[in-house]
């Protein structure tokens, strides 16, 4: 790996804001070590030995100093030279797939055929039961309710039978119509001092970070101070992710297997939709580790502050160009699925009507009354303009059925639309 000052482009690190970094991540008294020994490794950082060796009483992180030109000036990140270049052990590191019911024995007879034998246990997520295998991996299922079934191999049941098991197994799952709901791609990476979690950082620091909104650094630590992690996140889960989420993080660290700095992981969680075009890539694919890398280094992207407004012309940060190397990034995005009536009326009947019916049988009031006691008697109807395009949905039903507004003789106005 080279030296900082060896990257293309990229200037010394300043030992100011090497320890701006320090005093933000360890200790006092660590950091000053850091920091001393910034001059003997021509720019390098090196955290010579675990974050949790602090001496007992070492106080909280002393205040920054000020970077010499401005935030992030004269601070280039550290970076292994490319991701290929320098043969990052790629693989899946988590599969989760839903499938339909009626293939409930089939899909235990295919795991099982992977793990061996299964005992049945306790439901997991919205599944009633489950038949747990070896290694993490189950099956969960209802008897009643839901026409489908969830399957899920973790990370220590991927890396028990290696990642193109688990693409044969999803493709198999894909001719009986089943599809992924969550893949996991991660990228190790060694080194003596690897440096990858450091950049990530600076880059997001200095609005490098595109094709992603929120970004938050991690460093987790016990009562007594020690450090039990450390890294940074991309990207939100959930209802406002994108379906990509990456955790950048000190594997060595977190598995106290390895020195601080010389084992640190780059992993894509894909979600939603975005994990079902993954996984139809993943198994199209006749190179699958070239196929992890694009998809994994494609959820976000580093490019260089420079205030255009289109992406595209915007350079990639030096940096970020270095850790592709050779590698042709993919970013996969969430299809997005337009309400209309029909979801909306489910999820009213499946989430909001059987609480509130429940509320008005116990206690005796009708569903009207249920409903004024949380909206407290406000009038809470939008004006037409703000009207979300499901209500003229539910109105042009109406129309559709009756011909007329219920309880008038007029027809509705479809001048009020926006």
């Amino acid at each position: 790996m080279k030296h900082i000052h060896q990257l293309s482009g990229a200037p010394a690190r300043s030992q100011s804001c090497i320890r701006n970094t320090a005093r933000q991540h360890l200790s006092a008294e660590t950091a000053a070590g850091v920091a001393d020994e910034i001059s003997a490794t021509s720019g390098r950082v090196s955290f010579g030995g675990r974050p949790d060796a602090v001496a007992d009483g070492a106080g909280p992180p002393g205040p920054a100093d000020p970077p010499a030109h401005g935030r992030n000036a004269g601070c280039p990140p550290l970076v292994t030279r490319g991701a290929k270049s320098h043969e990052a052990d790629v693989a899946l590191d988590c599969l989760r797939c839903t499938a339909p019911r009626l293939y409930l024995d089939a899909v235990i007879n295919r795991v099982a055929s992977l793990f061996g034998e299964s005992k049945t246990a306790g439901g997991r997520y919205r599944y009633a039961e489950r038949r747990q295998f070896a290694y993490g991996a189950f099956v969960a299922y209802s008897d009643e309710g839901l026409p489908h079934i969830c399957v899920e191999l973790p990370g220590t049941a991927c890396q028990m039978i290696g990642t193109p098991a688990v693409l044969s197994f999803l493709e198999w799952l894909q001719s009986i119509r089943g599809k992924a709901t969550r893949i996991d791609i991660r990228a190790d990476f060694r080194s003596e001092r690897v440096g990858l979690i450091d950049a990530v950082i600076a880059g997001c620091e200095a609005g490098q970070l595109c094709k992603c909104r929120t970004w938050e650094p991690r460093m987790p630590r016990t009562n007594d101070g020690a450090f039990t992690g450390y890294g940074v996140t991309l990207g939100m889960r959930g209802k406002d992710g994108s379906g990509r989420y990456v955790r950048v993080y000190d594997k060595g660290l977190e598995s106290e297997e390895a020195a601080i700095g010389t084992w640190e992981r780059w992993e894509t969680e894909f979600s939603k939709t975005v994990a079902e075009k993954v996984g139809a890539e993943l198994v199209a694919s006749d190179n699958w580790r070239e196929t992890c890398l694009s998809l994994a280094l494609g959820a976000v992207e580093f490019r260089e502050a420079t205030g255009a407004r289109l992406l595209k012309r915007r350079p990639l940060a030096t940096w970020w160009a270095e850790l592709l190397d050779n590698v042709n990034p993919v970013t996969i995005k969430a299809t997005r699925i337009k309400t209309n009536l029909t979801r909306y009326g489910g999820w009213i009947r499946k989430a909001v009507v059987p609480n509130l019916a429940t509320m008005a049988h116990e206690s005796g009031q009708t569903l009207a009354e249920v409903v004024a006691f949380f909206t407290g008697g406000q009038h809470l109807a939008k004006r037409p303009a703000e009207a979300s395009p499901v209500v003229w949905e539910y109105l042009d039903a109406l129309v559709e059925v009756a011909g007329r507004k219920p309880g008038t003789d007029t027809v509705f106005n479809d001048g009020k639309r926006p």
